[in-house]
């Protein structure tokens, strides 16, 4: 990923707010970077709550050890998450406009040039740009520069397109910035934020009661993603960009819509005059990546870093790179089981020439590594000098594949499908988890005593798991927890073929007369996709024993055929000896008790379906066997 040095009031860092004990607190619209009037905060701090009003989108507040933060202005959609900020932290919100859409360009380049600690416009100066020898300027007045394309030098038209820029902006009364950025040969908008040479002081917002209609503003909740495995629905509403850093540490956070992320920091990691495929393929692992963060966040006050230590992000945006991400608004990439997928790129996974910090096997023409990413066979890149890890898609590949005619569906799924990533919504292959051996000890549960327990959870496919939990309920049925919880435990990744035996302890309550039984359920939440669904769940009779699981006698009996149609045939060796055999549905109701005596029943009453065979033998031993009738 990029290194690069971002855009931006980023640049003037902590002097922005240097009152030490408050927060600075700026908002602004997403697009056009201008301050929003009429902002107010609601800061919930234990049980305390305080309303802030800045008519002009800045302000300070005094500072908060830990507490929520919600942010309502007319217009725009509600902003909210929790901080443990540091004296002196800078929050910014940019909220999303409800009406959104592409403000107008009609130039080549937009900026709007703003005093770093207000955001109010700088009312005249110059911007120089240069490239080696080159350089060219023009003025700008009340906070705005916009240069035409035909305004623009030859030599401009003469780069290559990853080749970098240095915007040098100088106004009377501010002291002047330099920043460099790759060269804008797409329509590019941006800010440039200047520290005035003389002090300014934002004054700290007083705690004011809002009225009415700013109270009926801060009603409206956040949406959180759902955990229905049946929809492409899992993607955070929300991010928080950790921005001034030094790698992942980082002073300030950006709180905004994961989309406006996307829309706004593609032109960062994707060169924006690439194909429009390109671009939208990039989009999905740019999208990806970012909430695959939210869900696992690398501090406590932000989500993600905005520098190459994670993923690029700056305050600036090109319109082909908004276009591309609005196309794929939506659209992520996940693990079989349904998890945000750890979606990685790097500019140039050729296996060309490996180096003791990139080792690959692969070969010239590949894709991958061969250790922890796949060979794929890559012959758009075959003969280009490898820059990266390897891992995940080839961003220059994805030009040069888009500019071979490849959609960016098809770009996607050639360099993830092989790593176990898929686009959301497309028919992949899934892990599953099956719950066995259901155990409890003491077998004859009493209310108000402890019991222990334990169950075997297997992945009987080729596909790893995701990180799920386990729990353990009292249930009147067996087709779902009808009761409290009595345990939890987490269920790490299971890798393909493999297994894991769980245990709980937990003490019974006294209304065990309300239940029948004790139910063990592998992710209760179903936030994983899973080849059978229908088998995560086993189940024990509050009377005691064995219940719903891989059969305790798996070794000693055998019943055929399954699936059976109207009879039903046990086969076991001499020295077993069956005590009782009782039939059972799912939902644990018991439909006959089979003579133990007989090698075989008929079972032509039973509907077509999925039925337990319960089984015990004269030695004690117990099990469970699940028989399929057509």
């Amino acid at each position: 990923m990029k290194n690069i040095t971002a855009f931006l009031w980023f640049t003037v860092g902590m002097s922005v707010f240097s009152q030490t004990e408050s927060l600075g607190i700026q908002v602004e619209d997403p697009y056009t970077f201008r301050p929003l009037p009429d902002v107010w905060l609601r800061v919930t701090q234990r049980e305390d709550t305080l309303y802030y009003h800045a008519p002009r989108g800045v302000m300070r507040i005094p500072y908060f050890e830990e507490g929520t933060v919600k942010l309502a202005v007319r217009g725009y959609e509600i902003l909210e998450s929790s901080f443990r900020p540091h004296p002196g932290m800078r929050l910014v919100f940019t909220p999303r406009p409800l009406q959104d859409s592409l403000p107008p360009q009609n130039a080549w380049i937009e900026a709007y040039v703003r005093n770093a600690r207000t955001l109010q416009p700088v009312p005249e100066g110059t911007v120089e740009i240069s490239f080696g020898p080159h350089k060219w300027s023009k003025k700008f007045s009340s906070g705005s520069w916009k240069v035409q394309k035909n305004e623009l030098p030859p030599w401009w038209w003469q780069l290559p397109s990853d080749a970098y820029v240095t915007y040098r902006v100088a106004a009377q009364g501010f002291k002047a910035a330099e920043i460099t950025d790759r060269v804008a040969l797409s329509p590019l908008r941006t800010v440039f934020s200047l520290e005035a040479a003389s002090p300014q002081v934002i004054p700290t917002a007083k705690v004011q009661h809002p009225p009415r209609r700013v109270k009926k503003m801060f009603e409206h909740s956040i949406a959180f993603p759902s955990v229905d495995s049946t929809a492409c629905n899992r993607l955070p509403s929300l991010i928080r960009v950790g921005i001034n850093c030094d790698c992942n540490d980082c002073q300030d956070v950006i709180l905004m819509n994961l989309e406006i992320y996307v829309q706004r920091g593609l032109n960062d990691e994707w060169i924006a005059s690439w194909h429009e495929e390109s671009l939208k393929a990039g989009s999905l692992p740019y999208r990806t990546y970012g909430a695959y963060y939210v869900f696992h966040p690398i501090d406590e006050n932000y989500d993600i870093s905005n520098t190459a230590c994670k993923q690029v992000w700056d305050d600036d945006y090109a319109t082909s790179c908004y276009l591309a991400a609005r196309a794929t608004r939506g659209k992520y990439l996940e693990t079989p089981g349904g998890a945000i997928a750890f979606s990685e790129y790097s500019a140039e996974n050729n296996c060309l020439n490996p180096s003791s910090s990139y080792p690959c096997s692969c070969g010239d023409g590949y894709a991958g590594n061969g250790t922890d990413w796949p060979c794929i066979e890559d012959t758009v890149c075959r003969g280009y000098e490898r820059y990266g890890h390897g891992r995940g898609m080839c961003q220059w590949g994805s030009s040069r594949w888009a500019d071979a005619g490849r959609e960016h569906t098809w770009i996607a799924d050639h360099y993830y499908n092989p790593g176990d990533i898929y686009r959301c919504g497309t028919e992949h292959p899934h892990p599953d988890l099956e719950v066995l051996n259901p155990l409890i000890v003491p077998d004859n549960v009493v209310p108000g005593t402890e019991a222990n327990a334990s169950v075997v959870v297997r992945n009987p496919t080729d596909r790893k798991t995701d990180k799920s939990l386990i729990n353990v309920y009292l249930s009147a049925d067996t087709l779902g927890p009808t009761g409290p919880a009595l345990d939890s435990t987490v269920l790490w990744p299971l890798e393909a073929w493999s297994s894991v035996t769980k245990n709980f302890h937990f003490t019974l309550p006294d209304n065990l007369n309300d239940y029948e039984y004790i139910l063990f359920v592998a992710d209760p939440r179903n936030e994983m996709y899973e080849t059978d669904e229908s088998d995560n769940i086993a189940y024990i009779p509050l009377g005691g024993g064995q219940g719903v699981g891989e059969d305790a006698l798996l070794n000693a009996v055998y019943f055929y055929p399954n699936p059976m149609h109207d009879y039903l045939h046990i086969e076991l060796p001499s020295a077993v000896r069956i005590k009782e055999i009782k039939i059972f549905d799912l939902a644990g109701r018991k439909l006959k008790d089979l003579q133990p005596h007989n090698p075989f029943w008929n079972v032509s009453f039973l509907s077509p379906g999925v039925y337990a065979v319960y089984v015990s033998t004269a030695d004690g031993r117990k099990g469970i066997f699940k028989i399929l009738k057509h």
